[in-house]
């Protein structure tokens, strides 16, 4: 066994670290782990998780800026940050099987009860869990997507997150799967994945909403899918992967089918996806293509609404900077006078030094100004992000709804001609 194979054996990863990656949860707990080690990364109170953050990213600069590596918060596999990492948790004596352990402490034995019939310690029987399956998501009828789709769902995730409720994001992705477009369903695969991740008890509250806005014939198909996945049966076929679309068709057929052999009347009330099950496929694509320039009218709607919302936000994060340079020059002046009868040049001093002259003439009462309120405003205004995380969302939101709309006219010159 070679050196680097040695350093192997106490770091490595599967796939590529970065902010834009696609990566693996265990890559990420070794990162993290390996980083905290190293005194590069703050755990969090809440300890450290699987979820892929900026403090790992910046713990990756800070390691590689030490280390004398390429600054660009990017570690691939076989690498140079994985090689010089691998050889700093060599000289501690770590490896990655240290790495994955759980830090969860260790419990206590309980003592053992005594059954007083027998006067031998009781034994609990050990209940049966039930198996759970995976979701449909995680299927292995599901393809992998483009990096650029899994960075636009990624943007998109950090928009939802910041609210409660869904908003019109279910409608969006559902107006995408009405024609069962297999880039679509694996798109959206890749985002409820990530939902799943990263706020797994969203997952399925999100995923009832899109369902019952699509057409009964696509229900079926992810029904199918979840049916195939608590099965654990290959019922779509082991080595073909089966297109969606005609899954679908076939879907829609048994559907006609089903509603012929049935003597039963349809009722007023009957729910719309059961109407149409009564339909013919000819009369359900004429009101899908009649329906079409609405919802492309209203992407494009949505799109402006996504711009001008984009372009507030990116030109807060162009002003923010000048902004702080008035506020932070006005603060310097203001103590100008006080600074120079203690023999510091305020105008030249490091912004962290201003805090200390804050303090001391505050202190000593000088300026008619709330001197110590002025410097916390402009820290807060150099530590909001909020502008810049709009940004990202709403380029997130902007790729998704031209994606969406591109697949609206393609089905648009296939179908309704």
């Amino acid at each position: 066994m070679g050196m680097f194979d040695q350093l192997n054996s106490f770091f490595r990863v599967g796939n590529t670290i970065s902010q834009s990656s696609n990566t693996q949860p265990d890559d990420v707990l070794k990162t993290k782990k390996a980083l905290a080690q190293t005194g590069d990364y703050t755990v969090p109170d809440y300890g450290i998780t699987d979820i892929p953050d900026m403090g790992m990213i910046d713990g990756l600069k800070k390691f590689q800026q030490k280390n004398g590596l390429k600054v660009d918060g990017v570690m691939k596999p076989g690498g140079p940050t994985e090689a010089k990492l691998g050889e700093t948790m060599a000289n501690q004596g770590i490896s990655n099987t240290d790495l994955l352990e759980s830090t969860q402490p260790k419990q206590k034995p309980q003592p053992k009860k005594i059954d007083p019939l027998t006067g031998l310690p009781q034994v609990k029987m050990p209940k049966l869990k039930k198996s759970k399956a995976n979701p449909w998501f995680q299927s292995s009828k599901i393809k992998p997507v483009k990096d650029e789709a899994h960075s636009a769902n990624a943007r998109t995730m950090d928009g939802l997150l910041q609210y409660s409720k869904n908003g019109s994001l279910p409608a969006l992705y559902a107006n995408s799967l009405q024609n069962g477009d297999e880039k679509a369903v694996h798109e959206y695969a890749n985002f409820m994945q990530q939902l799943s991740d990263r706020k797994g008890d969203r997952v399925d509250i999100f995923h009832k909403e899109v369902v019952s806005l699509l057409p009964e014939n696509v229900k079926q198909v992810f029904a199918q899918l979840q049916m195939d996945n608590d099965e654990g049966e290959a019922a779509m076929g082991a080595n073909i992967e089966p297109k969606f679309s005609k899954r679908i068709e076939e879907q829609s057929a048994e559907n006609v089918q089903r509603s012929k052999k049935s003597n039963e009347t349809a009722s007023k009330d009957n729910t719309k996806g059961n109407a149409q099950d009564k339909r013919k496929p000819d009369e359900s694509i004429e009101e899908f293509c009649a329906a079409l320039p609405g919802m492309i009218q209203k992407s494009k709607d949505d799109q402006r609404e996504y711009q001008r919302k984009y372009d507030a936000a990116a030109k807060k994060v162009k002003e923010l900077p000048e902004k702080i340079k008035r506020q932070e020059h006005d603060l310097r002046l203001a103590l100008a006078s006080y600074a120079a009868s203690v023999g510091k040049d305020i105008m030249s001093l490091p912004w962290t030094s201003v805090w200390g002259v804050v303090v001391s003439a505050a202190n000593a009462a000088v300026g008619a100004i709330d001197l110590r309120d002025k410097y916390t405003r402009i820290n807060k205004m150099k530590n909001d992000k909020t502008a810049e995380t709009d940004t990202r969302t709403y380029k997130g939101l902007i790729d998704s709804e031209k994606a969406h709309m591109a697949r609206l006219k393609k089905t648009q010159s296939e179908k309704c001609k």
